[in-house]
C-alpha cells in the first residue's frame, strides 16, 4: 500500500511540476515582442528623435529594417548601429523592456511604426 500512495503522490507532483513549466512557457512564447506595445512604440520613437536627427545611419538603418531584402548591403553596417543603439536606449531610459531583445529591436513591425522618413 505504501508504494501506491508514494506512486500517487509523486504522480501528482509530477503533474503540477509539469504544469507550472508548461504555462510558463506558454507564457513567454505567447508574449510576441515586448517593444510594439502601444505606449512603449510611443517612448522609442521619442527616443529615437536625436538618432534620426543627428545619424546619417539611423535613417539607412530604419528602412533596412522595414525591408530588408531591398537593401542587403546594409545588413552590416545597421546590425552593429542598431546593437550600439539598443544598448544606449536600456541603459539610458526606463521605457525598454528587461525582457526585449535586439531582434525585438530590429523588428520590421516596430519599425514600420517609428520611422519617421516612412511614406503612409
Amino acid at each position: 500500500m505504501m508504494g501506491i500512495k508514494s506512486l500517487k503522490s509523486l504522480s501528482k507532483k509530477s503533474v503540477l511540476v509539469l504544469a507550472l513549466v508548461g504555462s510558463t512557457l506558454g507564457l513567454a512564447g505567447c508574449g510576441g515582442n515586448p517593444l510594439l506595445d502601444k505606449g512603449t512604440v510611443s517612448e522609442v520613437r521619442n527616443g529615437m528623435d536625436g538618432y534620426f536627427a543627428f545619424e546619417a545611419d539611423a535613417s539607412r538603418c530604419a528602412s533596412y529594417y522595414e525591408d530588408r531584402a531591398a537593401h542587403p548591403e546594409r545588413k552590416d553596417v545597421c546590425d552593429k548601429w542598431s546593437e550600439r543603439v539598443f544598448h544606449e536606449l536600456k541603459t539610458r531610459h526606463d521605457f525598454i523592456p528587461d525582457n526585449a531583445t535586439i531582434e525585438d529591436f530590429r523588428d520590421p513591425k516596430l519599425w514600420m511604426k517609428i520611422n519617421p522618413n516612412r511614406k503612409g
